[in-house]
């Protein structure tokens, strides 16, 4: 049976990219589709810290290097005003 937009997990997507500031690159797949996307300083916050992210407001550029580190289903998001909620799999 084909693939269909319903039937796409939610991806989390971190690849690692050239940038000294933001070494990395997030990205939220929903439905099949890039949703959001951030340049962060991390991989991903740990315990009692947070990390500095800008919102990539453009394609990266064709000759950029993006190296995958981390694909992630994720079974829910939501979103409430400006509060974005991501569940991802395997986590405790």
């Amino acid at each position: 049976m084909p693939e269909t937009a319903s039937s796409t997990p939610n991806l989390w997507i971190v690849e690692r990219c050239d940038s000294e500031k933001f070494p990395y690159r997030v990205q939220i797949v929903r439905r099949g589709e890039p949703w959001f996307t951030l340049r962060t300083q991390d991989r991903w916050p740990t315990p009692n810290r947070n990390i500095f992210c800008l919102r990539e407001q453009e394609a990266p550029e064709p000759d950029e290097v993006l190296e995958e580190v981390e694909r992630v289903p994720s079974p829910t998001s939501s979103r409430f005003r400006a509060v974005l909620r991501w569940l991802r799999d395997g986590l405790v």
